[in-house]
């Protein structure tokens, strides 16, 4: 597919990717793929961060930490989605859009979730190793 870009929009995607580090139209891509996504989740928006770009609530927090906050609920059935709102202070609308969104990118998210629990073990590990040294 190729896809004729006006001469401004040609020259801020390229200040853009410039700016990022990466191929004009590996941005591009992402860009479109990004804006597709938000026209289907309308509550989401991506983010860049230290663990790299990811979905995120507009009003609240990452999908991944609702997500794994909803999975982990001591809740039942639509409680989960209560609990999670009033534990975010979001409003159960959000909720069910991150759900929303899950559903969706089930993939994506729970790849997340994986990386954030490893982080947590090897910073676990890290604590204990810095305690025994100590004594």
């Amino acid at each position: 597919m190729s896809v004729r870009l006006s001469q401004d929009a040609r020259e801020r995607l390229q200040r853009e990717a410039t700016r990022a580090g990466e191929p004009a139209a590996s941005l591009a891509e992402r860009l479109i793929d990004e804006g597709l996504r938000q026209r289907r989740h309308p509550m989401i928006r991506f983010v860049d961060g230290p663990t790299g770009r990811r979905a995120r609530l507009v009003r609240g927090p990452d999908v991944w930490e609702l997500v794994w906050f909803v999975q982990r609920s001591a809740a039942t059935g639509e409680d989960k989605v209560a609990h999670a709102a009033e534990w975010f202070h979001v409003p159960v609308g959000d909720v069910e859009a991150a759900l929303g969104y899950y559903a969706a990118f089930a993939e994506e998210i729970d790849a997340r979730i994986r990386a954030n629990e490893e982080a947590v073990a090897e910073a676990e590990a890290i604590a204990a190793g810095r305690r025994q040294l100590l004594g």
